[in-house]
């Protein structure tokens, strides 16, 4: 009762030899608790690494002790740290479950770095769709620049040149069709061919009211 380190335990009639009867009868024994003890300045990690060593050392079963009774938080004269309690309550930490010790420490102490990156890196994926899509538009809409100065050329009496601007949307039309776009953009590229071929149809009237006039 008085230290704490001491427990009473029973060896079995015939635990050691049971055809010869080894002991022969019941026998209490006095054993001590060993302890892992350290200096306070022990890095925590460090005792975690112990415990962890001494789990698969002593955590088998034996004569007197269950499986996974040992090591254990009873039965010690000194203060548990915080380091072993945690680990008796929750187990080793969460990254030396699934990583090697060096790259579970690693983490552990780069930790204070990832916290401000991933607070970065964060806005950035609130920008990239956006950003996505706006790269994905321009692919197409810089070819409206083009068709719209072949629109406003086949207006104007003084650049009027029906032949050369329907081979002109003609390879701009081969051009777009090159293109290579996602298909949550392909309605955009139908509709810029849409547009082509809409001022092709103006040209191609223009064209044949030309030639009428001038045969009248």
């Amino acid at each position: 009762r008085r230290h704490h380190f001491l427990n009473e335990l029973t060896l079995p009639e015939g635990a050691e030899d049971l055809e010869k009867n080894i002991p022969d009868r019941d026998v209490r024994l006095l054993a001590t608790t060993a302890a892992l003890v350290t200096r306070d300045d022990l890095h925590p990690a460090i005792i975690g690494l112990i415990l962890q060593a001494a789990t698969r050392i002593h955590g088998s079963k034996g004569w007197f002790e269950k499986m996974g009774e040992f090591p254990s938080p009873h039965h010690l004269e000194f203060p548990l740290s915080s380091q072993a309690d945690h680990f008796f309550k929750k187990g080793p930490p969460f990254l030396q479950r699934y990583l090697p010790f060096w790259a579970a420490s690693l983490i552990d102490r780069m930790k204070i770095l990832l916290l401000p990156l991933v607070a970065l890196i964060l806005p950035m994926f609130k920008i990239m769709p956006p950003l996505y899509r706006w790269r994905m538009r321009s692919r197409i809409y810089r070819w409206y620049n083009q068709l719209e100065s072949l629109d406003m050329a086949s207006l104007d009496d003084s650049q009027r040149d029906i032949k050369a601007l329907h081979e002109a949307l003609n390879q701009l039309d081969m051009e777009v069709r090159a293109i290579k776009v996602p298909l949550s953009f392909s309605d955009q590229l139908y509709h810029l061919r849409q547009h082509i071929d809409f001022v092709r149809r103006d040209i191609e009237q223009e064209y044949k009211r030309m030639h009428e006039d001038h045969s009248a």
